[in-house]
């Protein structure tokens, strides 16, 4: 699992069985987007040659804004080469002793991610700690999980410190997982049961 946390914007998104070249190749994407839509902003007074850049080291980039500072004077202006630090975006792996199952049907699986996800973006420091320490004594209870078992073993560790927001979030969500029911009603008992299996191991 990966975390991408910025430090302007806190936890921005998070990867499940994804390679670092995969989530690298998403957070450059996200900068370039990002860099894309000031450049259409207007220049300042006093800024001229705006040029942005995205230093690109492995696990951390940061977007950073190069211009040429105009400095007034009696009878000439000058000019100063100034670089300024818009955002650091860092990559955190998460690495566990998960090895990775066959998955049929990934349905209940996006649902339940896209709801991790939401909680842990709104998680403080110390709240996702918690979380991944949890995760990690839960994922000792066996060696080979599947995704959607891996997912329930997150949503466990969610509900456990933070139960009231999962269940917010959740409710939000599966309103629209409810048109999909009748598809998915099976595996999402059976990721019910192995959520419920994780607890008994855990205890």
């Amino acid at each position: 699992m990966y975390i991408i946390l910025s430090n302007t914007r806190g936890i921005i998104n998070v990867f499940y069985g994804h390679t670092l070249t995969t989530v690298s190749n998403w957070v450059k994407t996200h900068l370039v987007e990002i860099a894309e839509g000031l450049r259409m902003t207007p220049e300042k007074k006093y800024e001229r040659d705006v040029v942005y850049e995205i230093i690109d080291n492995t696990d951390m980039f940061t977007l950073n804004k190069r211009y040429k500072k105009v400095n007034r004077g009696y009878v000439y202006n000058s000019h100063t080469d100034s670089v300024e630090e818009l955002e650091t975006v860092k990559i955190y792996e998460y690495l566990g002793n998960v090895e990775w199952a066959p998955e049929p049907n990934g349905m209940v699986t996006n649902v339940n991610d896209e709801i991790n996800n939401r909680v842990l973006k709104h998680l403080d420091k110390d709240s996702l700690l918690q979380v991944f320490q949890k995760v990690n004594k839960l994922t000792k209870t066996k060696q080979k999980w599947s995704t959607i078992e891996y997912t329930g073993v997150i949503s466990f560790a969610i509900k456990e410190f933070k139960k009231e927001l999962y269940s917010s979030i959740a409710k939000k969500l599966k309103r629209f997982g409810k048109r999909n029911n009748v598809l998915f009603r099976g595996q999402f008992l059976s990721a019910c049961g192995m959520e419920a299996s994780v607890k008994t191991k855990a205890e």
